[in-house]
């Protein structure tokens, strides 16, 4: 099912236009419920880099060295902690640059299918075999490969956790427009109507992080997403009924600029032929 204004492939209006939304939330929300302080947030993520690379590093090298029956174990329940807590930290400077300047994109040529093929498989065997994907059309175009992995790991994450261990989770992809891609994610369950207007605030997760069977870092992964998804000026939206499920859509444009691109040159290479 596509949202008012969509055309047959789910469409939105285009980048401009995602762009004045954006725009328009801000300048009528001058304040959020989520208050940080940019500097504090950027400081302590700083702070903690560099402890937590010494000790990864020095666990990485008591791993090459060669651990024995007693000492493997605990060297990669070091490297799995601080890889959690590195998520974190970059999670923390990822908020203290969303409240400044805002999350900045280096637009090059993606793959998008390859890309999300490539986030399911490296999830956990056991999550990876409930998720089906399901491309159709032309998925390339010029985006932020390394931002939009956490956009999808983000849309991964949340409908693995919120869905039973034996549920499929339903990703497609769809080029079908000439000027955007769609991405869903779709998952069994519904999310309560008095929770959806908050799904893309940071910390909504929290709760629901604590029940989960796995660490869900620091419940701000939707929230990330909608910010890195408005940078490339597309929009994210949640769809949720007790029938259908819950299914997060992504409308990216074929072309996204950074913010100091020319965007005079309208019709740059996005390794399409």
């Amino acid at each position: 099912m596509g949202f008012a204004g969509g055309d047959k492939h789910g469409s939105r209006p285009g980048n401009g236009q995602a762009h004045d939304d954006a725009h328009d939330r801000a300048s009528t929300e001058p304040s959020r419920e989520f208050r940080f302080s940019e500097a504090a947030l950027a400081t302590i993520g700083h702070d903690l880099r560099n402890p937590l690379h010494a000790i990864s590093a020095a666990a990485q090298l008591l791993r090459r060295r060669g651990a024995d029956s007693e000492t493997s174990a605990p060297i990669e329940r070091i490297l799995r902690g601080t890889g959690r807590l590195g998520l974190m930290v970059e999670q923390l400077l990822d908020l203290a640059r969303s409240a400044g300047a805002g999350i900045a994109i280096a637009p090059e040529p993606v793959d998008l299918g390859e890309l999300v093929a490539k986030r399911i498989a490296e999830l956990p065997a056991a999550d990876a075999a409930r998720v089906t994907f399901a491309p159709v059309g032309e998925v390339r175009g010029k985006w932020d490969a390394v931002r939009l992995a956490q956009v999808v790991e983000g849309l991964l994450d949340n409908a693995i956790a919120h869905g039973g261990p034996e549920q499929a989770v339903e990703v497609s992809l769809d080029g079908g427009a000439r000027d955007q891609v769609r991405l869903e994610v779709r998952n069994p369950g519904a999310i309560p109507e008095v929770l959806l207007s908050t799904l893309f605030e940071p910390f909504h997760g929290a709760g629901a992080a604590a029940r989960s069977r796995k660490p869900r870092a620091l419940g701000v992964g939707l929230y990330l997403a909608r910010e890195i998804v408005e940078a490339h000026g597309g929009q994210i939206e949640a769809q949720s009924t007790a029938d259908g499920g819950t299914t997060l859509r992504v409308w990216l444009p074929r072309i996204s600029f950074a913010r100091d691109d020319d965007e005079e040159d309208d019709d740059p290479d996005t390794g399409s032929d």
